[in-house]
This record gives C-alpha cells, sequence and structure tokens, in this order.
C-alpha cells in the first residue's frame, strides 16, 4: 500500500509507505511510478480535487494501472468532464456537496 501526499504531515507512520508527490506535476507522478513500479490493482484519488489534476494524474497514472485494476477518483466537482476525458464513468452522485461524485475507470487490457 502506497499513500501520497504533497504534504509531509499527511505522511502514514507505520503499513503504508508514504511518497510526497504534487498531483499537479507529470514529474513527481512519473517519479511515483518509477518508485513503486506501477501495476497497482487500485488507485483511489483523494488528492487536490482540483478537475485539471484530477484528469492530468488519471493520463498519467493510468497506463501503469495492472490489467483488470481500478482506478477510482473521490470528490469530483465536474464528474462528466472528467469521466469523458478519461475514459471513465459518473458511477456515483452523492447530495452531500457539489463535489459528492466518484468517477472509475477500469482497465481491461493491456
Amino acid at each position: 500500500i502506497y499513500g501520497i501526499d504533497s504534504r509531509p504531515e499527511a505522511m502514514f507512520d507505520e503499513g503504508v509507505t508514504s511518497m510526497i508527490a504534487d498531483q499537479g506535476s507529470p514529474v513527481e507522478l512519473l517519479d511515483v511510478v518509477r518508485s513503486t513500479g506501477g501495476d497497482w490493482n487500485v488507485v483511489i484519488d483523494d488528492g487536490s480535487h482540483v478537475t485539471e489534476h484530477q484528469i492530468l494524474s488519471a493520463r498519467v497514472l493510468l497506463p501503469h494501472l495492472a490489467v483488470g485494476g481500478v482506478y477510482i477518483i473521490e470528490d469530483v466537482q465536474e464528474p462528466g468532464r472528467v469521466a469523458r476525458a478519461i475514459g471513465g464513468e459518473w458511477v456515483h452522485k452523492g447530495d452531500k456537496t457539489a463535489d459528492d461524485n466518484l468517477v472509475m475507470v477500469r482497465r481491461w487490457r493491456a
């Protein structure tokens, strides 16, 4: 299990390998891929909640998702836009806040 955040105070102490990276930086996201080897079964993006960051992160990280893996983005303000941009599906619309939405992509083939 890997945890990635831009804030050092958000790092986990045990049971999770924590790394610092900026969700808006493709270079830093690719550093995470290189450090972990990619091929993840599940990615949950609960990062900056900025639409552009969510799209950028997915475009950088999705190619490194394992076949059959799932990429989930939480707290999506523009779910239709994000889903279209990354080939995903808007799977949940909540009613608590404006960004109470989930977008999901499943990687079916290499």
